[in-house]
């Protein structure tokens, strides 16, 4: 029972005990007077189902943190594992020739606005990686890009690389490409073992 409901019938309860009269809904006349009130809480074990971490090499405190992060701003979590296995192979600590760093390999150039919006200060940090990561695909979303290719070539290059590609007739690459099957081998996978 959930605390909202569990509050009614407290109020319902709280009322019933103190001698109060109840009338018939049509006719409006006395049907009881209350005088004695037994409550009996019934408590049900709930056995949940355990949560089912992915068959990857990150660990369940950071898949927990994807997957709440994904919800969080309603991204398939897949989606961000994807990127995580292409763009860094799961290594928090990874850094590119180009400046990307961490799990998600986030550009050194969005740091000082992911400082101000964030308050970044990390981006090995695995957890303010991913933070930063889902906060850019979220950035793109908002912009209204939502088809998933369009998606992933602003991730990848940012939003002018991807108009620039966008303006030759691309709207698809290798990258865009390995993300999507990564994502939906990962989704596979999962459900595959858990079945």
């Amino acid at each position: 029972m959930d605390l909202y409901k569990f509050g009614v019938v407290l109020c319902v309860i709280a009322i019933l005990l103190s001698g109060a009269t109840i009338y018939h809904e049509l006719t409006k006349e006395p049907v009881a007077v209350v005088t004695h009130v037994e409550l009996y809480v019934a408590e049900q074990e709930v056995e949940e189902e355990p949560f089912q971490y992915l068959n990857i090499t990150l660990d369940e405190d950071i898949q927990d943190y994807v997957f709440m992060k994904a919800e969080k701003y309603d991204i398939d979590p897949y989606l961000i594992f994807a990127i995580i296995e292409i763009e860094s192979g799961y290594q928090v600590d990874i850094i590119s020739r180009t400046n990307d760093y961490g799990l998600m390999q986030v550009n050194r150039s969005n740091f000082r606005w992911l400082e101000r919006d964030l308050g970044i200060k990390d981006l090995l940090c695995p957890y303010q990686n991913i933070q930063a990561g889902v906060h850019i695909l979220k950035y793109y979303i908002d912009m209204g890009i939502t088809e998933l290719n369009d998606l992933l070539l602003c991730y990848n290059r940012n939003h002018g690389g991807a108009t620039a590609l966008w303006d030759r007739g691309i709207r698809e690459t290798d990258y865009t490409r390995e993300i999507i099957a990564t994502m939906n081998r990962l989704s596979r996978e999962h459900n595959e073992l858990y079945e």
